[in-house]
């Protein structure tokens, strides 16, 4: 059982499950302003994802896959080769080109590229937008040890990746040496041009946790150290088995300042994340007790979780430990727009968190969502989720969580459970957040149960139900493209009063199609009080019904067609004579507007022609005639 902070209604919009017959993994998913949704993982013997079915070409696979607003797969890749290959992090720049690193052991193929090792090497691979193979760089060690884990991208589209080696990495230019197992950061161009590799580490095993970057191009690495440890020009002695280390370089290298986190025994987390005032937050775990800069929290059970906020010159603001008898562990946090923080992590026994009480007997996944001040607004526990099970990345975009990870045996999503067809597979699960906080004053008399958008083939459908509605008067629904000017689409007027539940729905079919639109519900009574509930977003593709041919011309060797469409989806452009015989082809992906197309056509002959052009299901032609 769980206690929710105020209240609270976490929504499944969509989950997607990799099956296998042994054993597959998500590892990653990164989520561009265009609402798609990049996936990473690994695979054994084989991987089905919706009709799309891969066979391991080793042991291990990898898999990269592309995934639209809806939860529908636009593309998937497969690399690999004959050994164990895994792939770590996906990314992507400010032109939508993807980047996907990992490890692979022997030989991996990328397309109609093959790279080859002799043991265990990096990889760094970038894909456009639609899946096209661009180029993969790789490093060796001396022995054949090295491993990505993390990417972060800067302003200028440079590829920062952190690892774990052992042995010497020798690029030619650069030379790193690890005293047992320490972290590398190395940095490329979007180009894929090797920059600088720097080292981290000490005489014991060392490992990175994640890599970021802030809005200054400022790059934040975290990771946990045993015994002493060297950052460049400093030195670090851990407290206990194992400590936490956060570092700021700046993108020459050059280290900025270093903080240490840690207590008597194993700590570890430290993943990062950054508000819109450059303030960055980390959370992870510790047992007994644990030094934060000033603060030094002493855990309740085996392990509490910890969240610490601390601004951009390494200065602490506070430091906040959660738990009690049970085990409480953070593994992942996500800041949005609003600067509304999502952690995840997991939680077995007996929890507090603030006012909520968790009780579970076996470990489930659990999700937060907090202020900057820390304080909990809800807290959701994934019971019915079998315990080897877990969350391995999240992402969050306005009122959008996106939570990618595995599972063994079944998976409780919200209001869907789904089940294991393997030892493992994997899911990538969308989630909408309304949460609605205390009102100011008098509260507003009415339940509301419900509110999502979802796309149609005509535009975008808003539905919100009330369980109840006292002094209600009506409702409005409003949208912006760019979150400044808010425009009415509809006003629905409620019954008054009502103790039964009410379903409502307003149809925007003026909707842009292919452009991101936000929508934001507003209640008001009979004394005029009103409240905004959260700002949703949604991204449709709608049908084009737009397909047009204003002109054409010709020369001696080519026809040019000129076409006018609203959609983006692929067109074809053919010529026939008129016995039918198709003269010339062409298929293009149109801009939105006039678009012209040159078919090819040597020593056409005067006559008349048929020129047909399809999109989707639109279909038109126009006979000419060609002097």
């Amino acid at each position: 059982m769980s206690a929710i902070s105020f209240s609270q209604n976490l929504q499944l919009d969509w989950v997607l499950q990799g099956k296998g017959l042994n054993y597959s993994n998500a590892v990653y998913c990164n989520v561009t302003s265009s609402r798609y949704t990049y996936l990473t993982g690994f695979f054994k013997d084989s991987l089905k994802m919706d009709d799309t079915l891969f066979v391991s070409r080793g042991s291990y696979d990898i898999y990269l896959s592309k995934i639209d607003s809806l939860g529908k797969i636009k593309w998937l890749r497969q690399i690999g080769g004959t050994g164990n290959d895994n792939s770590r992090s996906v990314i992507v720049d400010n032109n939508e080109n993807i980047y996907v690193s990992g490890s692979f052991w022997f030989t991996a193929q990328f397309e109609d590229s093959t790279i080859v090792s002799s043991g265990m090497n990096f990889f760094l691979a970038k894909y456009d937008s639609s899946g096209n193979f661009i180029w993969v760089r790789s490093l060796s060690s001396s022995i054949n040890a090295i491993s990505n884990q993390y990417l972060a991208c800067d302003k200028n589209n440079n590829i920062y990746s952190i690892g774990y080696f052992s042995g010497t990495i020798n690029s030619g230019e650069f030379i790193i040496t690890a005293k047992a197992i320490d972290i590398f950061i190395v940095k490329y161009s979007n180009n894929g041009i090797l920059k600088w590799i720097i080292k981290r580490g000490g005489n014991l095993d060392d490992y990175s946790q994640t890599i970021n970057i802030d809005s200054e191009n400022n790059i934040y690495i975290s990771g946990f150290f045993s015994d002493t440890a060297t950052f460049g020009t400093n030195v670090l002695i851990s407290h206990g088995l194992t400590d936490i280390f956060i570092e700021k370089l700046d993108t020459l290298s050059t280290s900025v300042w270093l903080k240490q986190i840690g207590g008597k025994y194993i700590d570890s987390g430290a993943k990062i994340a950054f508000d819109s005032n450059n303030n960055a937050y980390s959370c992870g775990y510790f047992q007994d007790t644990v030094i934060i800069d000033s603060y030094n929290l002493v855990s309740k059970g085996d392990k509490d979780a910890f969240l610490y906020k601390f601004d951009k010159d390494g200065n602490p603001i506070w430091a906040k430990s959660f738990g009690s008898s049970g085990t409480e562990a953070f593994g992942g946090i996500s800041i949005n727009e609003n600067d509304i923080i999502y952690v995840f992590g997991k939680q077995i026994g007996f929890s507090v968190f603030d006012s909520d009480t968790l009780i579970s007997t076996y470990s489930f996944p659990i999700l937060l969502r907090m202020d900057t001040a820390a304080q909990i607004n809800w807290i959701y526990s994934f019971q019915g989720t079998t315990s080897n099970s877990n969350f391995f990345s999240i992402k969050s975009m306005f009122n959008n969580i996106y939570i990618s990870g595995y599972f063994d045996a079944s998976m409780n999503c919200i209001d869907t459970n789904i089940i294991s067809t393997g030892d493992m597979d994997f899911y990538l699960m969308k989630l909408s957040d309304i949460f609605y906080s205390p009102n100011q004053g008098s509260p507003l008399p009415i339940n509301l149960t419900s509110y999502k958008i979802i796309c149609t083939s005509t535009g975008s459908l808003i539905t919100w139900a009330t369980a109840s509605e006292t002094n209600n008067d009506y409702f409005t629904v409003e949208k912006t493209n760019d979150l400044k000017e808010w425009k009415l689409v509809a006003t629905i007027y409620s019954s008054f009063d009502s103790h039964e539940i009410k379903n409502y729905k307003v149809d925007d079919n003026k909707m842009v199609s292919d452009q991101l639109t936000f929508y934001r519900l507003k209640q008001t009574d009979k004394d005029a009080k009103f409240k905004f509930y959260d700002v949703l977003s949604i991204l449709c593709h709608l049908p084009n019904d737009i397909l047009e041919i204003i002109g054409v011309n010709a020369s001696d060797n080519a026809v040019n067609i000129i076409i006018k469409t609203e959609g983006i989806d692929s067109v074809i452009i053919k010529l026939h004579d008129m016995n039918s015989k198709l003269i010339s082809q062409e298929k293009i992906s149109p801009i939105k507007g006039a678009n012209t197309v040159s078919l090819v056509a040597n020593n056409i002959s005067s006559g008349t022609y048929l020129v047909t052009v399809i999109q989707n299901d639109i279909r038109k032609s126009k006979k000419i005639i060609l002097n």
